[in-house]
């Protein structure tokens, strides 16, 4: 074989590396957003610890806790309408309060709207938007005032960038080897 062929073998491969390297990208970035996805959802019900910029979640007020419970332990219409089930018994037995300051107290989720709501969407091959439709999303995320005439705060319970903070490595990781793959490495 001469130069020429070799050098035209060559070519050819490089010409054929940019599409290789978007297909790589493309595979790296839906792979990425599924991994926040999964992660954001995993954050929802569970309290969480400071992460990278974002700070702890605070606990939530004993008064938000018994309402959320009231509403999941107790007979919601007949003649015991109001009455505690017998979880709701056992939950007060265990704790002696609704509050407990643990995951028993589910913060953010009450009917699982939130969680279900997350998505993940690929606006084209190389953005990957992860996110909620849900209304009140964005202030559990940012924190805020809400309620009439908004004077009830809201204090941040960051869920989606925590997730992408926490995963940064792994979608580094993630893009390295989607792009060997695609270039036909191991």
């Amino acid at each position: 074989m001469s130069d020429l062929e070799n050098f035209a073998q060559l070519f050819a491969r490089l010409g054929r590396m940019p599409d290789q390297v978007y297909r790589g990208m493309a595979t790296a970035v839906k792979r990425a957003g599924v991994r926040v996805m999964g992660t954001a959802k995993a954050k929802i019900s569970h309290y969480q610890k400071a992460s990278g910029p974002y700070p702890a979640w605070p606990k939530l007020k004993p008064s938000t806790v018994e309402k959320k419970l009231r509403r999941k332990y107790t007979i919601k219409n007949g003649p015991r309408a109001g009455q505690l089930l017998a979880a709701g018994r056992r939950h007060l037995a265990a704790y002696g309060t609704w509050a407990t300051g643990t995951d028993a107290d589910a913060p953010l989720k009450d009917m699982g709207h939130l969680h279900g709501s997350i998505t993940m969407k690929m606006q084209d091959d190389l953005t990957a938007v992860v996110g909620s439709n849900e209304k009140y999303a964005a202030i559990h995320e940012f924190g805020g005032m809400a309620g009439r005439g908004r004077q009830v705060p809201i204090p941040a319970r960051p869920y989606l960038r925590p997730a992408l903070y926490e995963n940064k490595e792994a979608i580094k990781r993630e893009f390295v080897a989607a792009i060997r793959q695609a270039l036909g490495g191991k």
